[in-house]
């Protein structure tokens, strides 16, 4: 998600404003279905960009390799919408292999990976719940389980990554 720094309170505000009952964050697979639409609406109105980096891969491929693909390639794009931050939901002791490709990079002097890249739990974040929401909504689509990404597709652009 890309959200200028002037709307990034606001948006906070929002989503906080979207939790059910004692729930300290947002999450799709979580949510009751019936608030899945109210959801989808309520982020797609919300003054934000979003890109999706998905790899359509074989079981055979390592999850961990495919999300290093991925990365890459979100920073990249990243990159192009000149991002000066980026905000990834935290692993804990996972976050370390997406700084080692973050690393990587920064040693080949790839400008892509010069943007700040801090890991902070969902709960810290309420921005991280706009990512859940838009990844949710559209891997729900792509099964066929839903059509709520159809209200936010407009806000994001999906890039589809090839192992090269």
């Amino acid at each position: 998600m890309v959200v200028a720094d002037v709307e990034m309170d606001d948006v906070r505000s929002e989503l906080r404003g979207l939790r059910s009952g004692k729930d300290k964050t947002l999450h799709w697979r979580r949510e009751r279905p019936e608030r899945l639409p109210a959801l989808a609406a309520a982020v797609g109105s919300l003054p934000v960009r979003a890109v999706a980096t998905v790899m359509m891969h074989d079981a055979g491929i390592d999850s961990e390799r495919a999300r290093r693909f991925c990365l890459s390639q979100l920073l990249r794009e990243l990159h192009g919408l000149q991002a000066e931050r980026a905000v990834f939901e935290s692993r804990q002791a996972e976050d370390r292999k997406d700084m080692q490709v973050i690393a990587a990079w920064r040693r080949a002097k790839r400008p892509e990976a010069m943007v700040r890249v801090d890991f902070l739990p969902a709960i810290a974040e309420p921005g991280l719940w706009l990512a859940d929401v838009i990844a949710g909504a559209f891997m729900w689509w792509l099964r066929g389980t839903c059509d709520h990404w159809l209200v936010l597709a407009d806000k994001c652009r999906v890039v589809e990554v090839n192992e090269p």
